[in-house]
């Protein structure tokens, strides 16, 4: 097979990992050309605030001179995978986007990236988040702002924008992001690609300060939903040390057949009863939902209850802000972003008796939804609230021309998902005037993932909701 940095970038995780397993090509030719195809396009993008090239080229020589019984076993043997620049990777610098952190090389992998690693991938760097992950921009002091490869005027979105971006200009086919609020699914959004949030629980967190904490997850970013799919199945599964996670039985897509899933159950709801969603935005929504029709044998407007769910996410989220980066935000040796302050502040003007009354009204939220998916085994929203916005834009405070109450209001139509926990994954499902993406979420019960990605694969043949690359994107 011939391989050049152009033909890497449209090869799928899926190809890469048989090709190289069969021996049709070598894990060391499929990194060089990943690595070529970076070094052509990032100094524009700035998916990357490190490229770990010489980490990179030892593993693709290891993985080269496996014998083929261990190799026949790598779910990822040879893909080349980016990690946010949150998580902690062995040997290669992690900074979470802050100057505190800017020389910081850890000496050991957190479980996610060990998965990575023990399927056989290739860990190539690490993608760009703002400073801890809070940001409506992916942007931090040490690699700048991530822009979007559709219009390099607007912002990739945050926080997990470098993945979104590396994975959408075909730098790599899979990347792993994070997702509090939306920080997986507004960059998907954003960059035409499939953005899954798992559900609580399903891909543990080691090392974790707090044990039972499960509004922060791991998540996947891909061009496929077959590419989603196999990277969920490497790191999903139980582990002792979180013990919020879920020891969950094979998160492989099973063939569904699509007379099975356009039987499916479908809800729809552009705002699920909460959000202010951009009119342009739900204009594309509701053509999506209208070509969805035309696929499945049932489908209707309705939506869980979620009163209450905005005041429960900002209070939940800005205890665990609070607690986690407190002692950051007081250090003035380092200077912290006016948006990590901004939440640090509002965490700690909470009191234990409101803390507690958010967990109440986050089981009430859960128990609606619960027996919502009770009558419907998917629903449909947006997966952000806005298009991709200018660069020269720091935060939203505005939709429609009405004003918001924060800065992290934009949100809601994904942090309402945050709260219960369930499974939510965008797909592109549209593209604005101007030519920017837009994304649709599916959301499903617990330990739905495998059905919303069979039904989100039905969708990419059928309808054609999937990636497109960038214009002059080879």
């Amino acid at each position: 097979m011939a391989l050049s940095r152009d033909t890497f970038g449209r090869l799928t995780a899926s190809e890469i990992a048989q090709a190289t397993r069969c021996g049709d090509l070598r894990a060391t030719d499929i990194l060089e050309a990943c690595l070529a195809r970076i070094a052509q396009a990032d100094p524009d993008l700035h998916a990357f605030i490190t490229v770990a090239s010489d980490d990179a080229r030892a593993r693709a020589a290891e993985l080269d001179g496996m014998p083929p019984e261990v190799s026949a076993g790598q779910l990822l043997h040879g893909v080349p995978v980016a990690i946010k620049d949150l998580v902690e990777t062995r040997g290669i610098r992690t900074t979470r986007g802050s100057p505190r952190w800017a020389r910081h090389v850890p000496d050991s992998d957190e479980l996610v990236v060990e998965r990575l690693r023990q399927a056989g991938a290739i860990i190539v760097g690490k993608t760009n988040t703002p400073e801890f992950g809070f940001g409506a921009l992916c942007e931090n002091p040490i690699a700048g702002n991530t822009v979007n490869p559709y219009d390099r005027r607007f912002t990739s979105g945050g926080s997990s924008g470098g993945s979104a971006v590396a994975v959408a200009a075909g730098l790599v086919p899979i990347a792993h992001g994070s997702d509090f609020g939306g920080s997986v699914r507004t960059p998907a959004s954003f960059c035409g690609i499939i953005g899954l949030r798992p559900g609580a629980g399903l891909v543990p967190r080691v090392p974790k300060s707090l044990p039972w904490e499960t509004l922060q997850t791991h998540g996947v970013l891909a061009r496929t939903a077959r590419d989603a799919a196999l990277m969920l199945q490497v790191v999903s599964g139980g582990d002792a040390r979180d013990p919020a996670s879920t020891y969950a039985p094979s998160m492989a897509a099973p063939d569904w057949g699509d007379r099975r899933l356009r039987s499916l159950r479908v809800a729809h709801s552009v705002d699920l009863g909460v959000a202010m969603i951009d009119r342009e935005v739900a204009a594309i929504f509701e053509e999506a939902c209208r070509r969805i029709r035309t696929l499945v044998d049932e489908m209707r407007p309705a939506h869980p209850d979620c009163t209450d769910v905005q005041a429960t996410f900002e209070t939940l989220r800005g205890a665990v802000i609070a607690h986690e980066l407190g002692a950051v935000v007081d250090d003035p040796a380092y200077p912290t972003s006016d948006t990590v302050r901004w939440n640090v502040e509002r965490g700690r003007e909470l009191t234990a008796r409101s803390v507690m009354a958010a967990e109440a009204s986050r089981g009430d939220l859960i128990q609606r939804f619960l027996a919502f998916f009770e009558e419907h085994d998917v629903l449909l929203t947006v997966s952000a609230s806005i298009p991709p916005f200018p660069n020269s834009q720091p935060d939203v405070l505005e939709i429609n021309g009405q004003p918001l109450r924060h800065i992290i209001d934009y949100l809601t139509i994904t942090f309402a998902i945050s709260v219960v926990g369930v499974p939510a994954l965008s797909i592109p499902c549209g593209r604005t005037n101007a030519g920017l993406p837009v994304g649709m979420q599916l959301i499903g019960p617990p330990m739905s993932e495998p059905r919303l990605l069979a039904f989100a694969d039905l969708l990419e043949r059928e309808l054609e909701f999937r990636h497109e690359f960038p214009a002059g994107m080879p």
